[in-house]
């Protein structure tokens, strides 16, 4: 892979990086609106239910991601054993800073993310099948757009997920 492709590919990484923390932070949002709480001060005050949402999920994303981070150890272990390929190698197949980056920290960091944005997006489709309580304050419009709007951002992680993994593990033809 030349200084470029891993270039990109790390940036590609990146973006793919903040795709899935939008889509977690959105879903943190619309979990919160659904339950009646439509404006928050971060670093201040807020209602209970607010606070207690997010502690869970810092604890959810930070043992996530270490998790992930461990797999992550273990995966280069194995590799290093059986000959697996790494990602963003340079073109003799040596290992980079970029690909360890990549592999140690973006991974995890996405992969945690991904996951705590999946519980939301499940806490909140069984609030809904559970009823959705009525609210003065939420727009009329409000469920079908959160609903089309957490498809489309779903599609595009999985979408930006897979490429990355394509063009972090692609060898030269």
């Amino acid at each position: 892979m030349t200084d470029a492709a891993r270039w990109w590919t790390f940036g590609f990484g990146v973006a793919t990086f903040l795709v899935a923390a939008k889509l977690h932070g959105r879903q943190i949002r619309l979990e919160r609106e659904l339950a009646g709480y439509w404006k928050v001060t971060f670093g201040g005050q807020n209602p209970a239910f607010v606070d207690a949402l997010w502690r869970r999920e810092r604890w959810l994303f930070w043992g996530l991601a270490a998790a992930f981070g461990l797999l992550a150890i273990g995966f280069r272990v194995l590799a290093a054993q059986l000959g697996w390929p790494l990602p963003v190698t340079a073109p003799g197949g040596e290992r980079t800073w970029l690909g360890a980056l990549l592999l140690h920290v973006l991974l995890p960091l996405t992969g945690a993310f991904a996951a705590t944005g999946l519980l939301s997006t499940r806490r909140f489709v069984v609030a809904l099948r559970g009823g959705v309580p009525a609210s003065a304050a939420r727009p009329p419009t409000w469920l079908t757009s959160a609903v089309w709007g957490t498809a489309g951002w779903w599609a595009l992680l999985l979408t930006m997920g897979t490429v990355l993994c394509v063009l972090a593990w692609r060898r030269p033809a």
